[in-house]
């Protein structure tokens, strides 16, 4: 494997000014020196130069390919495609390889903010790790995972794609409309807007998620819509991510279940939201991803979640409201959210991670929990 030359020798300096070796010999010195190099690095207490002087071990590149070859067939995602992804988990891997091999501490000191602002690319990191343990027999740490996340959250943004087709409802100049098309796609990413319609032909408007329309025009349809301003308003924009929400989560909380209690562990809360799930024999898939790495998210949040998804059963989730926190992790919680996926459909497993995540960084809805009484209360959380 390279070394970066400069910090070897800095590691070498460091390390004769610490430890007397003169009497042993020269193999068993240059060793040691290259432990304490990969120390350094470890720590980060020195950085590399680029990638240059990192090699890929063919060995390292193929666990790689076979992990990433397992995590697609758990989250139905072609991750092997992306070449970029690949390289990088095989590059960051190389790297490290060695300060994990001699047990140095891997320091992540924004692990947590990794887990709460990337949710998804942290759980497809989890997979991607607990692949790459059964194939490669490599144990890596949750500080280790949480920096992997951050490459699977960079594949999420190249991948990102518009998936909600909207319609642009006008009264009278189409310039405006076609004005307000540019603008909504330029600031919602996963919205298409598929067509621009004259309110006239409002009738013809079929095969669209929901519609945005000028809010100097009154609209009658049954199609949900959103009325803005044609220069779209900060508060039009709060409008549509609603709306948004709203569309994401509906067919989600049909299925779901909401319960008020006092609990005494994590085990005792999973079981219960099982059970009123009617999914009680997914109890050991979600205890196994809680031992891989703690669920606890933001301030006040626990999101644990089956390491393998089913994909017979309709997307549900299991929203308890504790009586009093329990310890989950490092962190007490006051709300836990089971999600339980279906696996044919990452795109509605990546919206409503994405809508979760908005809720639990936001500490104001602590004081909103007690007043949930039923699923569709949940909605209220994202207002």
């Amino acid at each position: 494997m390279n070394i970066n030359k400069s910090v070897y020798v800095l590691a070498e300096a460091l390390f004769h000014q610490t430890v007397s070796l003169i009497s042993e010999n020269t193999l068993v010195v240059t060793k040691k020196i290259e432990n304490f190099y990969w120390f350094l690095i470890s720590q980060e207490f020195s950085s590399t130069i680029g990638q240059q002087y990192y090699s890929i071990n063919s060995e390292i590149l193929d666990w790689v390919k076979e992990a990433l070859s397992q995590t697609n067939k758990i989250h139905q995602i072609d991750f092997t495609n992306d070449q970029k992804l690949l390289t990088d988990l095989a590059l960051h891997i190389s790297r490290d390889i060695l300060p994990l091999k001699f047990n140095f501490f891997i320091e992540n000191s924004y692990l947590h903010h990794i887990k709460t602002d990337y949710v998804v690319a942290y759980q497809y990191a989890v997979t991607f790790t607990e692949c790459l343990k059964q194939g490669a027999e490599i144990t890596l740490p949750e500080n280790e995972i949480g920096y992997l996340a951050l490459h699977f959250a960079a594949y999420i943004e190249r991948h990102k794609q518009r998936d909600i087709d909207v319609a642009i409802i006008y009264g009278a100049h189409a310039v405006s409309a076609k004005l307000l098309a540019h603008r909504i796609e330029e600031l919602f990413s996963n919205l298409n807007v598929k067509r621009i319609v004259h309110i006239s032909n409002i009738k013809k408007v079929q095969d669209i998620d929901f519609i945005i329309a000028s809010d100097r025009i009154v609209v009658e349809t049954e199609i949900p819509f959103v009325l803005v301003n044609d220069l779209l308003t900060k508060n039009d924009v709060k409008k549509i991510n609603l709306q948004i929400n709203q569309l994401v989560l509906s067919n989600v909380l049909k299925n779901s279940v909401l319960v008020h209690g006092q609990f005494s562990n994590k085990t005792e809360v999973i079981k219960q939201l099982l059970v009123q799930l009617k999914q009680p024999e997914m109890l050991d898939n979600v205890m196994e991803r809680e031992r891989l790495s703690s669920t606890d998210v933001g301030t006040f949040t626990a999101l644990p979640h089956p390491l393998i998804m089913k994909t017979d059963c309709p997307f549900s989730m299991g929203i308890a409201v504790l009586d009093k926190p329990i310890q989950w992790g490092e962190r007490e919680v006051s709300l836990v959210i089971l999600p339980l996926p279906n696996s044919n459909n990452h795109l509605e497993y990546e919206r409503v991670f994405g809508i979760l995540q908005k809720i639990i960084v936001n500490e104001d809805n602590l004081a909103q929990l007690k007043r949930l009484q039923v699923p569709t209360d949940f909605m209220k959380l994202i207002l």
